[in-house]
């Protein structure tokens, strides 16, 4: 922390021995991540295949920070095994555990550059909004007590 003592410097910088360590950043989510480029495909029709071979075929509706997935309006096709037959099985919704996932099959025709970027940029703007509405309050009281 900030000591006085030191002219307002960190004891980090003042201290030899700290100053030769490196030091600990605030993790914050990076905006570059296989869940960040899921969350993208919301309202894309993607292929999941699960690491039990069973293969999801439907609509992104949410993805979480744990990968974790919503789907809609999807087919659920189980794996053909020697003495049984490939069951396909339709559901409106289903969940999807993030651990569960083996690979995620996009279209061809989904430019993932451009959806990434639009996602971005959007998820940008409400953290601006965010910020914004956080500074303003402040503001706004200070204004009251003044009259």
């Amino acid at each position: 922390g900030i000591n006085a003592e030191y002219g307002g410097a960190t004891q980090h910088e003042t201290n030899p021995i700290l100053s030769q360590m490196p030091r600990r950043r605030k993790r914050s989510p990076s905006r570059l991540t296989l869940v960040v480029m899921l969350q993208s495909l919301a309202g894309i029709e993607v292929m999941i295949e699960l690491r039990n071979g069973t293969q999801l075929k439907g609509i992104i509706e949410y993805v979480d920070r744990g990968m974790n997935v919503h789907m809609l309006d999807l087919e659920v096709r189980t794996p053909q095994h020697k003495d049984t037959e490939q069951h396909v099985t339709r559901f409106q919704n289903l969940f999807i555990s993030g651990r569960n996932i083996k690979y995620v099959q996009i279209p061809e025709k989904v430019d993932v550059g451009k959806t990434l970027d639009k996602y971005l940029e959007v998820s940008d703007k409400r953290g601006k909004m965010y910020q914004r509405s956080i500074r303003k309050a402040p503001v706004k009281e200070r204004a009251i007590k003044n009259e």
